[in-house]
């Protein structure tokens, strides 16, 4: 028995020995698509935070600032704050370029002025790819494209309920710092 812990925690300790805390930001262009086939598109910021090997997985936290650029929900609503968690997949395919795949979900707001919902509150899962430019051991620059299946929750039309849901597709360039 001693012998089979052994053996199980040996390359739990290799691939631990290997993560490392990094943080990053990246800016990027986003369109957003939704189902009564309104639109909108502007600049998004990333702030994120995560834990892991750049060359297998990692975990990620991120704060996300959306530009809104069409007020679909009221006259006067604000840009869309959003946090995500993200399960990221690497593959060591390459010295410096090291390609990725992620999924995870997300939650956030918006303000609006609509009588008796001040709040816009949305839920999202998402998926994404891009690749890592590795320029030392510290520091790599990020390209990435990320997609978005945003559910807004019900507004109160008075005779009816509308549900909306959008298509979110967003293209960053980013750098990460690595502990």
């Amino acid at each position: 028995m001693k012998k089979l812990i052994f053996v199980l925690l040996v390359p739990l300790a290799t691939l631990l020995a290997e993560a490392h805390i990094y943080i990053g930001a990246m800016a990027g262009y986003g369109y957003e698509k939704l189902s009564n086939d309104t639109k909108s598109s502007g600049e998004s910021f990333k702030l994120k935070a995560g834990y892991g090997d750049r060359r297998a997985y990692a975990f990620e936290l991120s704060y996300m600032y959306t530009k809104n650029s069409a007020k679909i929900f009221s006259e006067c609503e604000t840009d869309k704050i959003s946090f995500s968690a993200d399960l990221i997949k690497s593959f060591d395919l390459h010295k410096d370029f090291i390609p990725y795949v992620k999924a995870g979900f997300g939650a956030g707001y918006l303000k609006t002025s609509r009588p008796y919902q001040n709040t816009l509150n949305f839920g999202s899962f998402g998926l994404g790819l891009g690749v890592l430019y590795a320029i030392d051991e510290h520091i790599d620059i990020e390209l990435s494209y990320e997609y978005r299946n945003v559910n807004y929750e019900s507004i109160d039309l008075i005779a009816q309920t509308l549900m909306l849901e959008s298509d979110l597709q967003n293209s960053y360039l980013g750098i990460n710092y690595r502990f």
